[in-house]
């Protein structure tokens, strides 16, 4: 029995979703498994950027994006993409533009969601 598996990508903020899939190059998932504790997870993306709409300020279609107010989620279809489960969801943390004069990609780095709960701050009175 042969399975195939679909990957779908979507980066955005508030105001809704835009699928990446297109563009993918590589996904790297790390998630690790600890015992009686919750465990940070992170994606490394990269993104084919050949036609620059990715690079900051380069007046592409996504060069005005502020990366680092975007959130991702990766979904994985086994049944040809007729239902996507979440791999990953998360915040993007870094964003490098890697150029060789031959090619050019974006790798993003992003975290789920525990990365970032200890640097909130709030004030609880009981």
């Amino acid at each position: 029995m042969t399975v195939n598996i679909t990957t779908r990508l979507k980066i955005g903020d508030v105001n809704g979703l835009t699928t990446f899939t297109d563009r993918l190059a590589g996904i790297n998932v790390n998630q690790p498994i600890r015992m009686s504790r919750a465990s940070q997870h992170q994606a490394v993306i990269t993104l084919s950027n050949n036609d620059g709409a990715l690079t900051p300020n380069a007046g592409g279609t996504y060069s005005n994006t502020d990366w680092f107010a975007q959130v991702v989620q990766l979904e994985v279809s086994t049944d040809g993409g007729t239902s996507y489960a979440r791999l990953f969801a998360g915040i993007i943390t870094n964003f490098e533009l890697r150029d060789n004069g031959t090619n050019s990609t974006v790798e993003m780095i992003a975290h789920d969601w525990l990365q970032f709960l200890g640097r909130a701050t709030s004030s609880i009175s009981v």
